[in-house]
Formats: C-alpha cells, sequence, structure tokens
C-alpha cells in the first residue's frame, strides 16, 4: 500500500537469541499492532500510528532472526518438520503486522474514518479505549498494577505520560499521574469499570435513536455489520488457530479453515457495499478509499490466521515451543476441564467472561465443539473449555479454577 521503507531499515545481522523468545515477541508485538493501529486510524492519530510502523520494523527484524535461528536448530527430518511450523507461524505473525500497520497508514495518509466505523467499533467484542486521569481520578498515584488489584482486568497497551511522550506496552509499576492518557483493550463490561474508576462513564454509548437517525441519513449504515463481523470473526480465528496449534487439533483447526472460505465471501460482500457508496454525494471519496483498504488489511489476518491452522491439517506436529508461547505470551490461553467440583458448573459463558474479562473460544462437549457460543451457554461437567485473556487476568483465573501452573 505504497509504504517504504529505508534500506537500512532491512539490515539483519545474526544474534542468538532464543526461538522461544522471538516467538513471543512476535505474537505479542504483533497483538498489541492491531489495537493500536485500529485506535490510530479511528482516532486520526498520527503519532500512534507511526509507532506501529516502528513496531513493524520490530517485528520484520525478529521474523529474519526466526528464520535463522531456526536454520541453525535443523539437524534432522524431524527437525525439519518442527521447525517448519514455526517459521509458519513467524511468518503469519509478521504478516499480521504488516496488516497492522497499513490500517495505520490511513491515519498517516488522512484518510478518515466515517462516524459509521466508529459506531462499529463501539460495538464490537472487544474493545480499544482511551482516557484521561483526573485530579480527582482513584487511578491516580497509582500503578498499573492497581487496575488488576481491583479485579479490572483490561491490557494497558500505551500510556502517554506528562511530556507528551508515549510508552507502549508500559510495565505494571508504571506510576500514573493527572493528565496522563492510558490506551487499553478489554471486554466493555471491563473498560466500563475503569472509567468508573477514574469517575467517568464510557464516552461512546450510542443511543437507539442515534443509530437510527445514523441509518436514515447515510447509506454507510449497511457496512456496520459487515465491519463488526469481519472485526470479530478475524479475532476468533485467530484464536481458534492459536487453539488448534496448542492442541494439535484438526477439528478446531478445520474449522478456521472453513471460516476462512467464509470470510473470503463476508469481505467480497463488504467491498460490494463500499463501491456501492460511490454515487453517494454525502460520503466524502477519501472514505471509500479508506473502508476498502481496511477490508484488505482485515483479511491478510484471516489469511495469516488460516496459516496458522494448516500446520496442524498439514499433520505437522506444532513444537512444544510453542505451546509455551501460547501459554505465557501477554495474551494467554487455557484449557480447562470443568471437573465435578468446579465451580464453572452451572455458570453462563456470559457469566465467566464478565467476571474476569476473558472470552470462551470454544466449549468440547461430547465428543463436539461449540465455536463463539452464545453469551446464555451453561457449562457442565465434563465440558472442556478454551479460555483467552489478558496476563492481568490469569492469577485470578487460575486461583478460582484451581488450575497448576505448567512448566
Amino acid at each position: 500500500m505504497g509504504r517504504r521503507r529505508s534500506k537500512n531499515s532491512l539490515e539483519i545481522e545474526y544474534k542468538p537469541l532464543s526461538v522461544l523468545d522471538i516467538l513471543k515477541q512476535m505474537k505479542n508485538l504483533s497483538s498489541l499492532m492491531m489495537d493500536l493501529s485500529y485506535f490510530a486510524f479511528l482516532n486520526q492519530n498520527i503519532e500512534l500510528a507511526q509507532k506501529v510502523h516502528e513496531l513493524e520494523e520490530q517485528v520484520d527484524k525478529l521474523y529474519y532472526h526466526l528464520v535463522m535461528s531456526g536454520t541453525l536448530a535443523v539437524r534432522d527430518r524431524e527437525d525439519a518438520e518442527a521447525i517448519t511450523g514455526i517459521i509458519q507461524i513467524g511468518n503469519a505473525l509478521d504478516i499480521i503486522s504488516n496488516a497492522a500497520a497499513d490500517i495505520a497508514k490511513l491515519a498517516i495518509d488522512h484518510l478518515i474514518s466515517s462516524e459509521i466505523v466508529k459506531v462499529a467499533f463501539s460495538m464490537t467484542e472487544e474493545l480499544v479505549a482511551a482516557l484521561t486521569v483526573w485530579n480527582d481520578s482513584k487511578l491516580n498515584g497509582r500503578p498499573l498494577k492497581y487496575l488488576e488489584d481491583n479485579d479490572i482486568f483490561v491490557d494497558v497497551i500505551a500510556v502517554k505520560d506528562d511530556k507528551d511522550e508515549w510508552i507502549i506496552d508500559p510495565p505494571e509499576k508504571l506510576k500514573l499521574r493527572s493528565g496522563y492518557t492510558i490506551i487499553v483493550r478489554g471486554t466493555k463490561e471491563q473498560i466500563q469499570h475503569l472509567y468508573r474508576l477514574n469517575g467517568q462513564e464510557l464516552p461512546y454509548e450510542y443511543t437507539k435513536k442515534e443509530l437510527e437517525n445514523l441509518k436514515s441519513s447515510t447509506g454507510e449504515y449497511v457496512l456496520v455489520d459487515r465491519i463488526i463481523e469481519m472485526k470479530d470473526k478475524v479475532e476468533l480465528m485467530l484464536d481458534l488457530a492459536y487453539s488448534a496449534v496448542m492442541l494439535n487439533d484438526k477439528k478446531i483447526a478445520n474449522q478456521v479453515l472453513n471460516l476462512e472460505n467464509y470470510f473470503d465471501w463476508l469481505e467480497s460482500d463488504y467491498e460490494f457495499l463500499v463501491l456501492a457508496l460511490i454515487n453517494d454525494t454525502s460520503v466524502d471519496k477519501s472514505t471509500i478509499v479508506a473502508l476498502i483498504r481496511l477490508g484488505v488489511a482485515t483479511e491478510s489476518m484471516a489469511d495469516s490466521a488460516a496459516r496458522i491452522a494448516e500446520i496442524v491439517v498439514r499433520g505437522l506436529t506444532p513444537h512444544p515451543i510453542l505451546k509455551r508461547v501460547l501459554y505465557e505470551g501477554e495474551e494467554f490461553l487455557r484449557v480447562y476441564e470443568v471437573k465435578e467440583d468446579s465451580p464453572l458448573i452451572g455458570m453462563t459463558v456470559g457469566d465467566l467472561e464478565s467476571k474476569f474479562g476473558v472470552q470462551v473460544i470454544a466449549v468440547e462437549r461430547g465428543g463436539n465443539y461449540y465455536f463463539d457460543t452464545d453469551e446464555e451457554f451453561h457449562l457442565e461437567k465434563g465440558d472442556i473449555v478454551i479460555i483467552r485473556g489478558f496476563e492481568e487476568a490469569k492469577d485470578d483465573l487460575d486461583k478460582v479454577l484451581q488450575i497448576e501452573d505448567e512448566e
């Protein structure tokens, strides 16, 4: 999409880095970049968009190091098969970071998102939001760990301090001060808790009347459902792809490939809807360009999820390192069996997600998988639950569910 890198930015020199550390960094950074790029685009924040591009260059370099380290580790056929899966995931993460940079570039190119896009992103399953710490806020003078201590399970992805400098992926010991701006990602319920701790409410709660007014005033409204579904589906596909690798489960992997086929249709339909706006004089042409590029970038992320799932479908046994990456990352995966004395028996998926700020990716019951379950889905004895959440919720979740830490 027209991005240029300096020649020096691509110069790579071998460093003795572990494959585990490289992959963990790549996964954490690519996930962080997705949310930062959405925020930068929606809020036309060029400074953050440029930070995303800096992170993209970092991921690119990490991928080269991954290939070099992986190549050096190959001694026989078994090693080659194991490393192939690792490099495949590294390549997928690199593509995700490139797609995130393409979304961030929309802000740099001054391609403005319309109000309807902001409405759509405010209605997705996971939100990215910003708030400024007030003088009388309970957050003032507190370290970021204060959020976790108060059972607010969000991931703080960036903080702007009193010197107007952005701190990306800040440490939990960082103290917040009056005037600091923080950007977080998480479920709507958890972000609402955070805002209330700061003495305010979520700023973008659209009423039914406002949505109806938007519906009648612009042809873009028809795109809302498509944008919501595309963002939620690509995140579901990535979660399922990681789950398939972690469990070496072909059923889950095949579900990702099925979703990719559906996503191809979804993205094509989305593009037709965008192109239908060309003759609508109320829609700025730069908005149409932005919408098309957003769709292309999102499809790249969906394709990357399929590439990850293909490792399992093609019969390549995932390397044990991959399980550690998924277990130990800033976004973790847990596989939990609902036993006879489990506190989850009778609990709904919605209650579990709300309590810990996590997402239930899938539930296996009687050999059948239930993907993207409804909030009213009740858990039963014998269910296998795949849970995804932020690191901030991990200890509380493990304690309540009595999950023993893995080495």
